[in-house]
């Protein structure tokens, strides 16, 4: 074996930390650190600024496709870059997509949008406070009411995102608590309807 290269083992006994940290005996609570609500301003006005879309100007966007039908307006914000991170060119020529949209046209219906999402996961080193959403899953909700604000003002049709939260159906195998679970899911309708 040459000099220059390394074994598994050689990097993890070069590694090895050096300082006098010690582990705590028993795993610290963290449920006891609960943030400081003092900064709840600061929380919301950071929350409002992480749910705008910043990469979509509203007014740039309409003078682009006014002229393009009422469908192809649909697909081309749903499918815009600032929203989509699926394969844009399969969305855009889906005629399963196009079909919806068009009978969403025709009955003057709202579109529905299913999003599965938040599972609640019993990790204590992710989620402090199982019951309550995360900054980042509160912020998910904001941002998808942005999104269907800015929907309705370009297309004068309601864009409704069904949220199916799964955590009850992974509570068992991930250990969660169900009554746990079930808080959480009433704290995420509870976030919806403000």
């Amino acid at each position: 074996m040459s000099n220059n290269i390394l074994t598994i083992e050689s990097l993890l006994a070069d590694s090895v930390p050096t300082s006098n940290y010690e582990w705590a005996d028993e795993f610290p609570n963290l449920s006891l650190k609960i943030p400081n609500t003092n900064f709840e301003g600061d929380r919301t006005s950071l929350l409002k600024e992480c749910s705008i879309y910043n990469d979509f100007d509203i007014e740039k966007f309409y003078n682009s496709y006014k002229n393009h039908s009422e469908t192809q307006l649909i697909i081309e914000f749903l499918n815009h870059h600032a929203f989509q991170f699926n394969s844009r060119r399969r969305f855009r020529e889906s005629k399963r997509i196009q079909n919806i949209i068009d009978q969403v046209i025709k009955q003057s219906a709202s579109l529905n949008i299913v999003i599965p999402i938040f599972c609640v996961i019993g990790n204590r080193a992710k989620r402090i406070e199982p019951t309550t959403l995360t900054f980042a899953e509160e912020c998910s909700l904001h941002s998808l009411q942005n999104i269907s604000s800015l929907f309705s003002k370009v297309t004068n049709i309601e864009l409704r995102f069904q949220i199916i939260a799964d955590s009850n159906f992974y509570v068992r195998p991930l250990g969660s608590d169900p009554v746990i679970s079930s808080k959480n899911l009433f704290t995420i309708f509870s976030t919806t309807k403000q």
